[in-house]
């Protein structure tokens, strides 16, 4: 809901097929499919119109369709046939290429905002968000400092000679959100700091604060 999808419950059908596709060319010894999380990402957002509420860039619509897709993926199998024109691109451009995908995927993600907020010392000085308002901001970086340090280790893992085992670590993660909220953070706090959508009316609230003061 907070991307404004239209068809939204598509994404989780892609990726229930890519699952059931996964177990299958598993028992062949065939690659695996991916997700393509950054890609899809990246996709979703050069659809999208998107416009600044309360000093953050909120999604308003987004054009939903799969022309898109397909002729992405086209592309990609076009690109096995190309090989020799592939080759003559440099490594830079398609290292440079990559890093700006990265990057540019990590706007609007909460954990690298509340890893910016770490550097504000002054209460006076942090953003109208509606979960700084409600959370302790001790709690806010045990939080953050949970999930860095999560997202360290799967960086590791996934750089090491157990690499293989990365899906494994993937799945210990619901494991290590639940001893969070239970020993670490309260789970109310936790609600608040990894909301499954954004709070419905928080845009809301901010648009009638600007109007206000306005």
């Amino acid at each position: 809901p907070d991307h404004k999808l239209v068809k939204g419950t598509a994404y989780h059908w892609d990726t229930l097929v890519s699952g059931l596709l996964i177990a299958v060319v598993s028992l062949f010894g065939l690659p695996w499919l991916v997700a393509a999380t950054v890609r899809s990402l990246l996709l979703v957002k050069s659809l999208a119109t998107s416009e600044d509420i309360g000093g953050k860039s909120r999604i308003a619509r987004v054009n939903d369709n799969r022309v898109t897709a397909f002729c992405i993926h086209g592309l990609m199998l076009a690109a096995v046939f190309m090989p020799a024109v592939l080759r003559k691109i440099p490594l830079p451009v398609i290292f440079g290429l990559f890093l700006y995908m990265g990057v540019a995927s990590m706007s609007g993600n909460t954990l690298f905002e509340r890893l910016e907020l770490m550097a504000i010392w002054e209460s006076a000085n942090l953003p109208s968000d509606s979960y700084i308002k409600k959370v302790p901001k001790w709690d806010i970086f045990k939080f953050t400092m949970v999930q860095t340090v999560a997202l360290a280790l799967l960086f590791f893992v996934k750089s090491s000679a157990i690499g293989i085992s990365f899906p494994l670590f993937i799945a210990v993660l619901p494991f290590l959100r639940w001893i969070t909220g239970k020993f670490i953070v309260s789970e109310e706090y936790c609600k608040l700091l990894d909301p499954e959508e954004l709070p419905q009316g928080e845009d809301e609230d901010v648009s009638e604060t600007q109007g206000q003061a306005a």
